[in-house]
């Protein structure tokens, strides 16, 4: 099971693995899109926020400007949950606690990994991934920002 632990440190976010070394930084560009690089600050994937009509948001993963995934809130309220959809392949994200503060990654059926968000300060806060290594890849690390924007943790 991978370990990573998503923090803001001096305008950026890092991602560190368990043994503590940094092996992502993620950044916000000025449009409001994610950009997660890795420690030869190469650009991997970028989060790009979709126009939507209705309340839910959605996102673009991409890569090297083409859609690669899409991540979609489904509900905020009645069993908050997102699903990321990668060529037909369906991961949902959902919520295991009122507060919003603990998720659950599953695919079909299965559980691979959950995520922890802790309030450090007001509108701040770290993750922890724990992920089984058969769903991980490098966009992974941009789902908790996602998932704090769509669905504000009640605290």
């Amino acid at each position: 099971m991978l370990e990573l632990t998503i923090m803001m440190n001096r305008g950026k976010y890092l991602v560190t693995d368990d043994k503590k070394r940094t092996i992502y930084s993620i950044k916000r560009k000025l449009r409001g899109e994610y950009v997660i690089r890795d420690v030869n600050k190469y650009e991997l994937y970028e989060l790009s926020e979709g126009q939507t009509m209705d309340r839910h948001m959605f996102y673009y993963i991409l890569l090297n400007g083409k859609r690669k995934a899409t991540l979609r809130c489904i509900s905020k309220f009645l069993e908050p949950r997102m699903e990321l959809d990668m060529d037909g392949e369906i991961l949902t994200i959902r919520a295991d606690s009122p507060d919003k503060l603990s998720y659950t990654f599953v695919k079909n059926k299965k559980e691979l990994g959950n995520l922890k968000i802790l309030p450090i300060a007001r509108g701040e806060y770290k993750y922890e991934l724990k992920l089984e290594m058969e769903i991980f890849d490098d966009y992974i690390p941009l789902i908790p920002l996602a998932v704090v924007e769509s669905i504000p943790p009640t605290v």
